[in-house]
């Protein structure tokens, strides 16, 4: 549960430093667990995260996430900004 409300927060301001770190949550957790923290990886523009979040989630998740995200959701758990 940290690691995860860790991982949003950090998505949330845009912390790229933060990027490997995530990642690294990622591998030490249990698969299920992996995946929600890895969701956030999702809101960074960086190709790192994004091959990160293409192993951690399952593809139609992913898709899903994606889509959220130009859909103007802030994070894949929220409601639409509208």
């Amino acid at each position: 549960m940290v690691e995860t409300a860790a991982s949003m927060g950090l998505a949330e301001i845009g912390d790229k430093d933060s990027i490997p770190l995530i990642i690294d949550a990622c591998r030490k957790a249990p698969a299920d667990s992996a995946a929600v923290i890895a969701a956030f990886l999702v809101y960074f523009d960086d190709n790192t995260a994004q091959t990160a979040v293409d192993q951690y989630i399952p593809k139609d998740r992913a898709r899903l996430y994606r889509d959220a995200t130009a859909y103007g959701k802030t994070t894949p758990f929220s409601a639409p900004l509208n």
